[in-house]
C-alpha cells in the first residue's frame, strides 16, 4: 500500500516493489513534473523508516534518469513503514498527503505497520 495512490498531485512516486519488504533493496522513482521541484537539477529524498517503536532517517541523493529521479536503499530488518520527503535547491515537495508505504511480510502488512500509519495520520 503506497500512501500516494488515488491523489491528484502532479508529482508521482513509484516503488520497485509495490509490497516492499525489510532487508530487500527498494528503488524509489520520483517524477517532479508539475510540482515545485520540476526545474531542479538535483533532488534528494529523506527516507524515514519505522521499526517497532524506533525511527531512523537516511538522506539519499537521487540520480536523474530521463525525466525522473531514482534512489535505492535496503531497509533494515523489521522495517514496517517508510516515509519519503523530497527536496532540491532549498525547495521541498509540499504534497500535504505525503509519500509513504507500509511494508509486508509473507504478502501481508507487517506487524506494527498500521500502527505507524495511524501515527502519521494523527501527526
Amino acid at each position: 500500500m503506497l500512501g500516494i495512490a488515488g491523489i491528484s498531485y502532479a508529482q508521482k512516486v513509484t516503488l520497485s516493489n509495490p509490497q516492499p519488504e525489510a532487508n530487500k533493496e527498494l528503488t524509489i522513482t520520483y517524477d517532479p513534473a508539475g510540482g515545485k521541484l520540476a526545474n531542479q537539477a538535483e533532488i534528494k529524498v529523506n527516507v524515514y523508516t519505522f521499526i517497532n517503536d524506533k525511527q531512523s532517517t537516511e538522506l539519499l541523493e537521487m540520480k536523474k534518469e530521463g525525466n525522473v529521479f531514482k534512489a535505492s536503499f535496503v531497509p533494515a530488518d523489521s522495517t514496517v513503514l517508510a516515509l519519503f520527503s523530497f527536496s532540491g535547491g532549498g525547495v521541498k515537495d509540499e504534497n500535504s498527503k505525503g509519500y509513504y508505504s507500509v511494508f509486508y511480510q509473507n504478502g501481508k502488512p507487517a506487524p506494527f505497520s498500521y500502527f505507524w500509519e495511524a501515527m502519521i495520520y494523527n501527526g
